[in-house]
């Protein structure tokens, strides 16, 4: 719930990495009875529509990427991008995208990415595992597939990979990092978003 549901919010050029995101935007419409919420509860429960990750260009020729992120949320999207300039793009790499029904548009579900109609953000896709989008999309160069995870239900989301997930040793080799979310070492072969697979816990602990 950090932001109403806009859970992280960058600005030109930036990077997100090895990050589980969730959108909870209907937090505040759960919490009846608290009165410091105000309209966000009746009225705006899903603030700004309750993205899971904004991105905005406030120049030009700016690069955002993010990559080996497991994202999923119940407002109306997952990525969302805007600009006051032009040129700019978002670089959307080995990502898991896990759609799910938007609070905010009834039976649809979340969109996986919107750049904006009037002025555009350019988006690259490279090697995401898309599940749940809206309409059915499945972007350019992904994996469209259920990602199996350990536990998809929103309330107790655990983002790992399970045994036969399509997300394992998937990744798209143009894009690495050396580590996963809890700072275990990726291999060569290295799985689609924040977790590796196997995913027992050693005792390493996640990045700060």
């Amino acid at each position: 719930q950090g932001n109403a549901g806009n859970q992280v919010k960058i600005s030109g050029p930036s990077s997100i990495v090895n990050s589980i995101i969730v959108g909870s935007c209907m937090w505040t419409q759960q919490k009846s009875g608290t009165t410091m919420l105000g309209t966000m509860q009746s009225a705006d429960d899903c603030r700004a529509l309750g993205n899971a990750v904004e991105v905005d260009f406030p120049l030009s020729n700016q690069l955002a990427t993010l990559a080996f992120n497991t994202i999923t949320g119940q407002g109306d999207g997952l990525v969302d991008a805007s600009q006051t300039g032009h040129g700019n793009k978002v670089v959307l790499a080995n990502n898991i995208l896990d759609g799910r029904r938007s609070d905010k548009r009834g039976d649809e579900a979340t969109f996986g990415y919107y750049g904006g109609d009037d002025n555009p953000v350019a988006v690259g896709w490279i090697g995401n595992l898309v599940h749940g989008i809206r309409h059915g999309n499945c972007p350019a160069d992904s994996i469209c597939r259920d990602p199996m995870l350990r536990d998809p239900s929103f309330g107790s989301y655990d983002p790992a990979p399970r045994s036969g997930s399509p997300a394992i040793a998937a990744a798209a080799a143009k894009v690495n990092v050396g580590t996963d979310f809890r700072g275990k070492p990726r291999p060569a072969r290295a799985s689609i978003g924040a977790m590796e697979y196997p995913t027992s816990f050693d005792g390493a602990q996640p990045r700060p």
